[in-house]
């Protein structure tokens, strides 16, 4: 898996030929791959600790867990299981999101202003008092939304699942076939994928032979470098950000300066970008940094691509140039 290095000095092997300048711009997705993926589950169900989240941890993957506070803990739901607070604070631990999936999971499709409010604002009241902190994003109950619902329930959030590929078995019908096809197509097309999972066992669609979803973590884990796979809220700031953002470059000399004008809340949009520049030969060195901070920083096939915040101040890249 390819990663971005960071060191406390960094150093890369390009240089800027005496005539070219470098073409800047923000990586469609982090790390400048092709696609991405969200893997959303969705309900809190105890099998999401015991048998999901231990195969995303093997595969270094992150996911998305839609809760609903009033039914956390339930062992006896008639549904399925529930996780419990504390299997939801080692999940987080682990990088997972801990997602609103409302408070008692009704269709907000066909609810009043005041339901919709309460819902949302109920499960975040819980979230801060259980794991320290809101979510983030909202997962739908019955994938049901309208504008009104969207206006309500995005307010402080990054936003919300509009869409979604159903990745069940029993229901969805998915195969090793059709899985493959999905992923095929997200990276021919460059698109970002968000999968929704209720159980493995229980609850609805459910898995007749679960090793074909275990096996499709693994190919996420073998595609990184094309793939990015990460939680919903990450993936939906970072998209929200690049659209945002405006770019200026200034070349003196062999310095290049990049400002980047993000106008989104830092607090809430805080994932760093993948700026691209173009137009280099790979050759020599260059040191990047923003403001005095060291740059995380790779080269891949002849572009230099720099991880950086959009808010901490300008970028500058100084190169060795060749005669």
């Amino acid at each position: 898996m390819k990663e971005f290095i960071h060191l406390f000095t960094l150093f890369v092997t390009v240089t800027l030929s005496a005539c070219s300048l470098p073409q800047v711009s923000i990586a469609t997705y982090a790390g400048d791959r092709k696609a991405a993926v969200s893997l959303t589950f969705d309900d809190g169900l105890q099998e999401h600790f015991t048998l999901v989240a231990p195969y995303l941890d093997r595969y270094g993957l992150k996911g998305t867990f839609g809760i609903n506070g009033k039914f956390i803990g339930d062992r006896a739901d008639s549904y399925a299981p529930r996780l419990t607070w504390d299997e939801c604070r080692q999940m987080a631990r682990n990088g997972h999101e801990i997602n609103n999936h409302t408070w008692s999971h009704p269709n907000l499709y066909s609810a009043d202003s005041v339901t919709i409010v309460r819902e949302i604002a109920m499960n975040d009241s819980v979230l801060i008092a259980e794991l320290g902190e809101a979510s983030r994003s909202v997962l739908y109950p019955f994938n049901g939304y309208n504008d009104t619902v969207l206006r309500l329930c995005e307010q402080g959030k990054v936003g919300s699942r509009r869409y979604q590929f159903a990745l069940g078995q029993r229901d969805s019908g998915c195969t090793r076939q059709s899985l493959d096809r999905y992923l095929h197509n997200l990276i021919e097309k460059g698109e970002w994928g968000i999968t929704m999972t209720h159980g493995i066992h229980t609850a609805w669609d459910q898995w007749e032979e679960p090793q074909i979803l275990w096996d499709f973590f693994q190919t996420l884990s073998e595609k990184s470098d094309t793939v990015w796979t990460d939680t919903f809220a990450a993936v939906q700031a970072y998209i929200k950000e690049r659209d945002a953002s405006r770019l200026s470059t200034h070349l003196n000399g062999n310095v290049l300066t990049i400002d980047i004008a993000c106008p989104l809340d830092a607090r809430l949009f805080n994932q760093p970008l993948t700026l691209k520049i173009e137009g280099l030969n790979v050759a020599d060195t260059a040191t990047a940094m923003q403001v005095s901070k060291p740059l995380p920083a790779t080269v891949r096939n002849d572009c230099l691509l720099i991880e950086a915040s959009p808010y901490d101040g300008p970028i500058t890249i100084q190169f060795n140039r060749t005669k």
